[in-house]
């Protein structure tokens, strides 16, 4: 595997600080809300809390060209898979119906709606990033 060089490490300390400030984004949109009065399942609040800002991060990794090992087939494999899991989930969660806030409490539906979202995104991201080098250098 190769080692990052100088650009790359450049470019992923930008990701984690678009990341590092999604969190912040998001945490405090978690407290206003709680403020608020909109209730969480504890399991809900802690994929809230997580997901979005590591969504932001990886795509931000991905869209810079600053990530190690996805390049290779097991890389690809696996951001496949995270991708169609991601897909399975949200197909789930709109077969099964389930409800997202049931009596006013965010439940575990919407964390799984969540989870499913944030990965089919990174997924999209990293084929589209793809396609787009592909079509790039077919020109050149």
């Amino acid at each position: 595997m190769e080692h990052y060089d100088e650009r790359q490490k450049l470019e992923r300390g930008k990701a984690f600080r678009w990341g590092f400030f999604a969190s912040i984004l998001t945490d405090a949109a978690l407290c206003l809300l709680t403020t608020y009065g909109v209730a969480f399942t504890p399991y809900t609040l802690f994929v809230f809390a997580i997901w979005p800002p590591a969504a932001v991060c990886i795509t931000q990794m991905i869209l810079r060209d600053a990530y190690e090992g996805v390049r290779e087939s097991g890389g690809k494999i696996g951001i496949t898979a995270a991708f169609l899991c991601g897909l399975l989930l949200i197909m789930r969660t709109v077969a099964r119906g389930e409800a997202l806030m049931p009596n006013g409490v965010l439940a575990d539906g919407a964390a799984i709606l969540c989870t499913g979202l944030c990965a089919t995104l990174i997924g999209m991201v990293y084929w589209c990033k793809q396609l787009w080098d592909w079509l790039r250098q077919k020109e050149a």
